[in-house]
């Protein structure tokens, strides 16, 4: 693999985090305690957007991939695929990123644009995640390609963390001057660049392609037209549901996701809000700011010897033994002694890295459910978008449950609806603490026990793993 294709993937890696990271800490605190939506209608907002989060990513992955799943799909190269994603990922990632920024800024009434700012922001993010996810698996099925691919990501992912540093420092709940400022810059840059690599990648596989020595072939882009309604489509699209959902892996794995979508949500949502009710009042100005920071910065430094770890134990096994670690560490704390503020700093941000850590691994095993499925269904093309969509189609709804549950905890622990509020007026009592300190470790203790039970049943891995990998290499190497 080029080196230019992997420093090109981390490019658009970074170039998506830099806005989603400052749309996940923020989306909450901008419209719940600046813009002062109430408890009951962000609720409500929360729920549209659940079901909208829910029904978008088989929606899309089956306009995207409709023409891969019939019975008369005609194979192709995978450099057509990788050209169908990257020519998404030109027009929506520049979207993203227009409706990223007006999110922020409300020109409809705040409880509606709330509403429609959010589901039209994940909407074009789904298209992202689906086309970024899918050139994982297009582009080769090699694990040693797809994990060099997966630490270009991870490297992107981490200069990007800067965001998160900037973003801190100009934010401020009475106003939101600064803060906008700061989305408008981020939204340029990642929009001009989103458009500029993909540019150059599609310039690159195009390139590639007119000089094959192979014979020609019909290209699968240039059949693609409006995705086909037609009842032979649909069933053919409902034909690809049920065989997924035949497979009992990949069931194991939507159940264990699930759950992990939920936490890395749950984290992101309420993490600020736990650093500054916890531990603002106890340490130096700058502690929160570089807490904060090093919350987005570490995980992905900790992918890197995750993915190396990958190799060699397999992907199964350091997804297990995070999990078991995550509830280790959750269970330390819960027995010790509240008072002790550094171990709840250190637990913040690690309980962060080891969740944040399985769900980038869980692309690698969502890859190789994709091999699976090729083999043993006997494609002739991988859908891999529609796979992605469908099984985000039964984890997303983690996504919006998270700051739904996590808010009525917290209302429960605090005793009170507008916990800022009460915790600006009032000092924070003992009582306070330990129950703000309950959620914050009862939260990843009941997740991890739930997901080491479930993933226990998942066997894609050791020796069927190495055969479905050597089924698919071959075919590949026969197509060519």
């Amino acid at each position: 693999m080029s080196a230019l294709r992997k420093r090109a993937y981390g490019l658009l890696a970074f170039f998506l985090a830099i806005v989603h990271n400052v749309f996940l800490i923020y989306h909450v605190d901008v419209y719940v305690y600046s813009y002062k939506v109430d408890k009951a209608s962000f609720w409500l907002g929360e729920i549209i957007f659940l079901l909208w989060n829910s029904i978008n990513d088989p929606l899309f992955g089956y306009l995207s991939d409709v023409d891969l799943v019939s019975e008369n799909a005609k194979k192709c190269h995978a450099e057509d695929l990788v050209l169908r994603r990257l020519k998404s990922i030109r027009i929506y990632g520049p979207l993203l990123c227009i409706s990223f920024f007006l999110f922020w800024t409300p020109v409809l009434p705040v409880w509606s644009h709330f509403v429609v700012g959010i589901c039209l922001y994940d909407s074009f993010l789904t298209v992202m995640d689906l086309n970024m996810n899918s050139l994982l698996a297009d582009i080769s099925s090699s694990m040693e390609e797809r994990t060099a691919l997966s630490k270009s990501r991870s490297l992107g992912n981490i200069v990007a963390s800067i965001s998160v540093f900037i973003s801190y420092a100009v934010w401020d709940q009475s106003s939101l001057q600064y803060f906008k400022i700061f989305c408008f810059c981020i939204s340029i840059i990642s929009g001009v660049g989103f458009f500029i690599t993909s540019s150059i990648l599609i310039s690159q596989f195009e390139l590639k392609s007119s000089l094959s020595e192979i014979s020609p072939r019909s290209s699968i882009l240039g059949s693609i037209k409006m995705p086909s309604l037609k009842p032979a489509a649909i069933v053919a699209a409902l034909s690809y549901l049920c065989q997924l959902c035949s497979m009992k892996n990949f069931l194991y794995f939507v159940m264990m996701s699930l759950i992990q979508v939920f936490h890395c949500h749950f984290n992101s949502s309420f993490m600020p809000l736990f650093v500054s009710l916890l531990l603002k009042d106890h340490f130096p100005s700058y502690f929160c700011p570089l807490l904060m920071g090093l919350s987005f910065l570490l995980p992905h430094l900790n992918n890197f010897y995750f993915l190396r770890l990958c190799q060699k134990q397999g992907t199964y096994h350091v997804i297990q033994g995070l999990l078991v670690i995550k509830f280790l560490l959750a269970f330390a704390v819960y027995i010790a002694d509240v008072n002790l503020l550094w171990l709840i700093a250190i637990f913040i941000l690690s309980n962060r890295i080891f969740t944040e850590g399985i769900c980038r691994l869980c692309d690698l095993v969502i890859a190789d459910l994709i091999d699976q499925d090729f083999v043993e269904n006997e494609r002739k093309v991988t859908a891999s978008a529609f796979f992605y969509g469908t099984a985000a189609l039964l984890t997303k709804p983690g996504q919006s449950l998270a700051p739904i549950i996590g808010t009525v905890l917290l209302t429960v622990a605090a005793g009170s609806e507008d916990i800022r509020a009460r915790t600006e007026q009032e000092a924070l009592t003992q009582e306070d603490f330990k129950s703000y300190c309950l959620v914050l470790t009862g939260v990843p203790m009941i997740c991890s026990i739930v997901q080491i039970l479930i993933w226990k049943k998942f066997d894609l891995k050791g020796g069927k793993l190495h055969y479905i990998k050597s089924v698919r290499q071959k075919q590949e190497l026969h197509s060519i």
